[in-house]
């Protein structure tokens, strides 16, 4: 199975160190674009402050950044911390006000550590599977053959729209999509148009 490890919820935190006042955040997040919208509101909102770090593991890319720490002292230790919970898709980011107390290098790389691994714990860690979507619509009629379909172990979570008519997701392990096919087109004894996402998704799996 394709299991990573994601944040539950997002989370803040706030830690002083020898003067020092550090601002501690956790995101979710799915894309490069989405990252660069959250590091522009945070720059935005603490523009006075010393020094903004971050890192990410995103889609198999990660990134660390010490924004003016000395090089490895900042955005790698929250690296680090992100990739020791296995995690995916999550973005930390500290922001430091410099208190008059100066770290040193062994210092500054316990303070961000501490501040990555504070906030992370806060945000709680779920086991999730990347699953692949299929979406059809069928007409009302056809609503008790769905409740059977969607009960069917093989599908790990559904979403069902009513709208016209009824408009179905389901999501499902990426080695499934021929057996879902089957179970669409034999659940509904007739020829249901079908579209299957490239994409994979998050799935939180069920203990």
């Amino acid at each position: 199975m394709n299991k990573i490890f994601q944040l539950k919820k997002e989370s803040t935190a706030q830690i002083e160190i020898k003067k020092s006042k550090f601002f501690c955040f956790s995101f979710i997040v799915e894309n490069k674009f989405q990252i660069e919208n959250i590091l522009n509101d945070i720059n935005k909102k603490y523009c006075d402050a010393t020094h903004i770090c971050y890192a990410y593991v995103c889609r198999s890319q990660e990134k660390a950044c010490d924004n003016g720490e000395p090089q490895g002292t900042a955005g790698r230790p929250i690296l680090d911390c992100i990739k020791h919970k296995n995690l995916q898709n999550v973005l930390v980011v500290v922001v430091r006000y410099f208190g008059g107390v100066k770290l040193g290098a062994g210092g500054l790389v316990r303070a961000y550590s501490c501040c990555a691994k504070t906030v992370l714990e806060q945000s709680e860690i779920a086991e999730c599977l990347q699953c692949k979507k299929l979406t059809f619509e069928i007409e009302f009629s056809l609503q008790k053959s769905l409740q059977k379909l969607l009960n069917n172990p093989l599908i790990l979570k559904n979403k069902v729209v009513y709208g016209d008519k009824i408009f179905v997701e389901l999501y499902f392990m990426s080695e499934e999509v021929d057996a879902i096919k089957k179970l669409v087109s034999d659940c509904f004894l007739q020829k249901i148009e079908i579209q299957v996402s490239d994409d994979l998704f998050i799935v939180e799996a069920q203990s």
